[in-house]
């Protein structure tokens, strides 16, 4: 009956300290805290997967758009014609040598 009593007695943590408890910066003592408030309830636990999912999304997409997309085609781009460049001129070095040979 006490642990019941408990159970509606844990304080909801705040974004903040969610937060931190997602990006493993929060104390032990703080982590022990969400951790009990998260397996206090099914609804907190739900609440607590909504809110990393829409941590990562929000991280992930931010990461997506630090990214030069433009800038690595161009790169791809350019070791493609370096080793087109680099074939064409085995190639070429090959027909040179038996043309030489020949004559």
């Amino acid at each position: 009956m006490k642990d019941k009593q408990n159970i509606h007695l844990i304080q909801e943590p705040d974004a903040s300290e969610l937060l931190k408890y997602l990006k493993n910066e929060s104390s032990e003592a703080e982590k022990q805290r969400v951790e009990q408030w998260i397996t206090a309830h099914e609804e907190n636990s739900l609440i607590a997967s909504r809110f990393a999912t829409l941590y990562y999304a929000c991280r992930n997409y931010f990461r997506i758009s630090l990214r030069d997309t433009e800038g690595a085609y161009n790169q791809v781009q350019k070791k493609i014609r370096r080793r087109k460049n680099i074939r064409y001129m085995k190639k070429l070095s090959v027909g040179v040598s038996a043309a030489a040979c020949i004559i």
